[in-house]
């Protein structure tokens, strides 16, 4: 009998292991939405590409606070450089059926309604090609322009050129015929080397795939005319703009959020009780998720047909509520950005003690309802604004160090600053 191997299916590949480390690395808990975001990515990469749909189509469910959008910022910031390298639609603004034409151009009869790009209607729709690659586009031109050994000859050359166009502008000695010839010389010289750059780039973006990020915000509140273009490009990868012009989604990350059922939603989180009364529950977490995503899916078949849903069935994934371990990480991640912030804008040494890590976690925790969102704002609150307010009145230059204490005052816990 012939040896037999084991194929391991729980392997990822190197590319899909980055974007897990990056997704590990911004999101806390929410494993269910980590391992979808990594299966369907292997799939975009794989030989067995769905070439009729987007890399995934997600509707993300779940309180507020627990990480919904910043899933969506997360896919950009990896692929295209950025967390605001995204099509953001917010959903709420686009209620009525005028409001689409923004988003997917006039409709027939209307001003731009031949031409997405007529200058009497602005900048292209949203949701036109050219603008939902466009982050895509310059991260990768951004790239290229750092890496590429012949891109960045060609740069230097052009820079070299126009510096000797300069000093050949401000030579009054030469004759102004001969001057003439090599001034058109050089100006030829340059456009010729600018349309080799331009090509060169043009050439290597082709050989990548333009990925795009876009972000459909409270979905249940759109027109139904959006809902049917979401509709069309889940099902087909494709859809079509107001004049006919079709957009590929197929190399799109589509996230939907939803905030259906939020209100009954906050009530299983927060129980009416105490939360440390929930949390003493037998298997509370299960418990909770349980409840949410009934209430989630409840909610969301009412604002949507099964026609809808069964395009995204296998990507609707409800985000639970943090435990009181995943907002302290979630503050320790708010610190680390705070600290990488600092060093590079303002170099100060800010040391956060213990004690006023537990006292800022505490008040984050007041409400558990608003999750990760209470977190930050009580971080702003007790160390961002004071700092700020150190660093306009020159009481924190840069170089010095910073200690935040936690102290007792007539009987009350303050946050106080020092410096050495």
């Amino acid at each position: 009998m012939a040896n037999v191997l084991r194929l391991d299916v729980l392997k990822f590949s190197d590319e899909a292991a980055r974007l897990r480390e990056f997704l590990e690395s911004r999101i806390v808990g929410q494993e269910l939405a980590k391992e979808r975001i990594l299966r369907r990515y292997e799939e975009f990469c794989s030989p067995l590409r769905r070439p009729n749909k987007p890399i995934g189509a997600f509707i993300f469910l779940g309180p507020s606070g627990v990480g919904k959008t910043k899933a969506a910022k997360t896919l950009a910031e990896f692929f295209c450089g950025g967390e605001d390298a995204l099509t953001r639609v917010h959903c709420p603004n686009y209620q009525n059926g005028h409001e689409i034409s923004t988003l997917i151009g006039a409709p027939p009869s209307y001003v731009g309604y031949d031409d997405p790009k007529d200058t009497r209607q602005g900048s292209p729709p949203m949701l036109a090609q050219r603008s939902i690659d466009r982050f895509s586009l310059a991260y990768l031109t951004d790239r290229l322009e750092r890496e590429d050994r012949e891109i960045i000859t060609l740069r230097q050359k052009i820079e070299r050129l126009y510096k000797e166009l300069e000093l050949l502008d401000n030579d009054n000695s030469k004759d102004l015929k001969i001057k003439d010839r090599e001034i058109k010389a050089l100006e030829f010289n340059i456009t010729f080397t600018e349309f080799e750059l331009k090509e060169r780039i043009r050439h290597l973006i082709n050989q990548k795939d333009i990925i795009s990020v876009i972000l459909f915000d409270e979905i249940e509140k759109a027109h139904s005319s959006l809902k049917n273009f979401i509709l069309a490009l889940t099902d087909d990868g494709r859809a079509p703009l107001a004049n006919g012009q079709i957009t590929d989604f197929t190399r799109s990350w589509v996230v939907m959020t939803s905030n259906a059922g939020s209100e009954e939603i906050a009530r299983v989180v927060a129980g009416g009780k105490n939360i440390a009364e929930v949390l003493s529950l037998r298997d509370p977490q299960k418990r909770k998720s349980d409840e949410i995503y009934h209430e989630a899916m409840r909610a969301l078949r009412l604002a949507f047909n099964p026609e809808f849903l069964g395009r995204v069935e296998q990507d609707i994934i409800v985000f639970h509520p943090l435990s009181q371990d995943q907002r302290a990480k979630v503050l320790q991640m708010c610190l680390k950005d705070l600290w990488n912030f600092l060093a590079g804008s303002f170099p100060i040494e800010l040391v956060v003690g213990d004690d006023v890590f537990a006292y800022v976690l505490e008040k984050g925790s007041d409400h558990p309802e608003y999750n990760a969102r209470l977190i930050e704002d009580k971080l702003d609150k007790y160390i961002k604004e004071p700092l700020a307010i150190l660093m306009n009145t020159g009481q924190v230059k840069m170089g010095d160090k910073v200690i935040v204490k936690l102290i007792k005052q007539n009987g009350n816990r303050q946050i106080i600053f020092e410096k050495e």
